[in-house]
């Protein structure tokens, strides 16, 4: 499904690429205390997911432009834009993402939820009608282009780009790099389909308390699909992906429920 591949677009991380084995797990920092303003910028980003996840909760707000590079998926420009809510304890996510491609003046929207370990999605026209997904629970991410494990974890290196203001705060801003990887996905039928992700550089932007306000960051992704039959030489096709997640209104609260009826 053309939402799943943006979902998974938006956590395309070192040696997972877009596969579903560690994609978008919360992984929340022991650190108990924020480092200072002199800190260096490796220590300040590793804290960053421990100082965001004590809020509580936060709501936000992604967008992604998916584009083809080489091969013909996706055949054209597919611009995404969602608002969702996460209670970092789960973590359980809410993301509601409408998908605009070409020639479609009424996107569809889907609607994801996670609690603990399940996944329901509804997608417009179905209406309200929930159904339990296959994708893992850890899928649904609320950083957009990075994970909270890719943050904690990083070895960098970290550099600062400068201060901006973000919500109507200040925020300063940190480039990460990440190193690409290669990893292997189910694909259709027995199949395998090889994922690469080419390194890139993260975005991260931190508000006064340390807390993630916004990441963004462009990725170019090589999948070499499974053969369509035996003998056959697959055709591997690239597509960039830049996205973007803003989170705001820490420790709001969140009520999120099972939906009823979802198979």
């Amino acid at each position: 499904m053309r939402w799943q591949r943006v979902l998974q677009a938006g956590c395309l991380m070192v040696s997972t690429a877009v596969s579903i084995t560690a994609c978008g797990a919360s992984t929340t920092s022991t650190t108990t205390g924020v480092p200072g303003v002199h800190a260096d910028p490796l220590t300040r980003v590793r804290a960053s997911v421990g100082a965001t996840e004590a809020a509580g909760s936060a709501h936000f707000v992604t967008t992604a432009t998916i584009q083809p590079v080489t091969g013909s998926i996706p055949s054209t420009v597919e611009h995404t834009a969602g608002t969702g809510d996460v209670d970092f304890a789960g973590p359980d996510i809410e993301l509601e993402t409408g998908a605009q491609l070409a020639n479609t003046p009424n996107p569809p929207v889907t609607r994801v939820l996670r609690i603990g370990d399940a996944v329901y999605v509804s997608t417009a026209p179905s209406g309200i009608r929930w159904v339990r997904s296959y994708t893992l629970a850890k899928n649904v991410n609320y950083l957009g282009p990075v994970t909270a494990a890719s943050l904690v974890d990083t070895k960098g290196p970290v550099g600062v780009l400068g201060t901006t203001t973000i919500d109507g705060g200040p925020a300063i801003e940190f480039a990460v790099a990440v190193p690409g990887g290669t990893s292997t996905q189910s694909g259709s039928g027995n199949g395998v389909q090889h994922i690469t992700v080419a390194p890139f550089v993260a975005h991260v932007w931190l508000d006064g308390r340390g807390r993630i306000v916004q990441t963004s960051a462009t990725v170019v992704v090589t999948v070499t699909p499974p053969p369509v039959s035996l003998g056959s030489s697959p055709v591997p096709y690239t597509y960039s992906s830049t996205s973007t997640a803003t989170l705001s209104k820490f420790g709001e609260p969140v009520h999120l429920s099972r939906p009823t009826g979802a198979g």
